[in-house]
């Protein structure tokens, strides 16, 4: 089977501030399987200072270091230091369309509204990547915030567990598209 994806980049904020925050959820994603492949602590960062990133096999595993409005601008600079195309790239990121626990694999869609994915398109002029959806909107709202409501909090201990099986969920069904 040819491979499908050889990077999975996780989107999200840098610094501590927003580690366990919904709009860090790619990122989460991407230590999740990290650390179910042993990489957790072997993370090195770019010479750009950009991303940083960890290898098992032939999969790039990667984390943004820029704020998800700019994340363009990394993404573009790990594909071409790992000599990518576009669609060889799964990017992980949170999304207040879909409900907490749930998510969607998607290839060649616009942005949605979602600026890391708006930024992303922009710098690399194309939509063809893939995308590992994460939703974040609360499932018990009654009344539909807007994401800016909500994004930038501290994830609940529920919404840590509802996220964390949706990534078991979402690991088993991206692993047949990563083998080569």
């Amino acid at each position: 089977m040819k491979t499908k994806f050889k990077l999975i980049a996780g989107l999200g904020n840098p610094s501590d501030k927003y580690e366990q925050t919904y709009h860090n959820a790619g990122s989460l994603f991407v230590k999740y399987l990290t650390e179910k492949e042993g990489e957790a602590t072997r993370f090195k960062t770019s010479s750009s200072k950009l991303f940083q990133y960890s290898k098992s096999g032939e999969m790039i595993f990667l984390l943004t270091e820029v704020f998800m409005n700019e994340s363009g601008k990394a993404i573009k600079d790990a594909i071409e230091y790992f000599n990518l195309k576009p669609e060889e790239v799964l990017i992980c990121h949170d999304d207040s369309d879909i409900t907490i626990g749930d998510y969607k694999i998607t290839f060649e869609q616009s942005s949605a509204g979602h600026k890391g994915i708006d930024s992303i398109i922009t710098t690399l002029n194309t939509n063809k990547f893939w995308r590992l959806r994460l939703g974040i909107r609360p499932a018990e709202e009654k009344v539909r915030q807007k994401a800016e409501a909500f994004v930038l909090k501290k994830i609940s201990k529920v919404g840590l567990d509802q996220l964390k099986s949706a990534f078991e969920k979402a690991a088993q069904e991206i692993s047949p598209l990563a083998e080569s």
